[in-house]
């Protein structure tokens, strides 16, 4: 291979590394609201909706501009009538979201979530070390 070929396969991916978009994370918690079975997370800059359509069933939103509205789903409707019991423990470094089904833990600092189900077994969470991560501005 020559000298050139070799040099072009070398910097082409610190070349390609450079246009990529930056990480950033959401920050760290500041307050939460709830209406209903919503359960508004507030960061920095940015904000997690918690909507529990079951208390089996949580759609997770992440806004990057916590003044931005929460985009609708388009493949489930809520039932405004039906009550997923949620009710919210707030410690000094965990957020404790809790149905009959689940158990999600916010961790504060760094934000990040852990999902468990009603007998305290693990059914995903965000590593301890970063949690939350969104890439680019998009």
């Amino acid at each position: 291979m020559s000298r050139w070929k070799v040099i072009t396969v070398l910097l082409v991916p610190i070349l390609a590394a450079g246009t990529l978009p930056a990480q950033s994370y959401p920050g760290s918690y500041l307050y939460y609201s709830a209406a209903g079975n919503v359960v508004t997370i507030h960061a920095d800059t940015s904000a997690l909706r918690l909507g529990f359509y079951k208390p089996n069933i949580v759609r997770v939103d992440y806004m990057p501009d916590s003044s931005a509205a929460f985009p609708p789903s388009l493949v489930v409707i809520p039932d405004s009538n039906r009550q997923a019991g949620v009710t919210v423990t707030d410690g000094d470094s965990t957020l404790t979201l809790a149905t009959s089904s689940l158990n999600v833990i916010c961790h504060k600092f760094p934000l990040r979530l852990t999902f468990y189900d009603s007998a305290n077994r693990l059914l995903t969470g965000e590593p301890p070390a970063g949690g939350l991560i969104r890439y680019g501005s998009e």
